[in-house]
């Protein structure tokens, strides 16, 4: 079975053990009080190693103003995992993985993660659920 394989089976294994919609390019993942985040999943190769890149928008980057991007890239320093990032013109926040190194476990906690953390700013900072 090849890693990509191996990927599909993981994810589509956690997303209905989470009760988490699978989405051909990433996870919707319900939150807390109706709202929900989208998780992309794209993949890529470095090194001659397939990756992962998890992500989720939060908000426009345009919008946020010096005082709170410098908060964003401060909060890198102290994140248990992923990171902030500008992505297309959005806030986002992001997780890497090699495809074949990825466990469930280590999945699983990363999308909650990146969801349940991009969510809060995104309510915070933008007072929407957009994504």
């Amino acid at each position: 079975m090849s890693t990509s394989e191996s990927f599909a089976r993981l994810s589509e294994r956690v997303c209905r053990e989470q009760g988490w919609e699978l989405l051909a390019g990433g996870v919707r993942v319900p939150i807390v009080g109706g709202r929900s985040q989208l998780v992309d999943i794209e993949r890529y190769d470095l090194d001659q190693r397939e990756r992962l890149r998890l992500f989720t928008r939060i908000g426009p980057f345009e919008t946020l103003g010096v005082i709170r991007m410098e908060v964003a890239l401060r909060k890198n320093a102290s994140l248990e995992r992923g990171a902030f990032a500008i992505r297309d013109e959005q806030l986002v926040m992001t997780e890497t993985f090699a495809v074949d190194e990825v466990k469930s476990d280590e999945f699983e906690a990363a999308v909650r993660f990146l969801a349940e953390t991009a969510d809060g700013y995104e309510k915070w900072i933008y007072g929407t659920d957009e994504n």
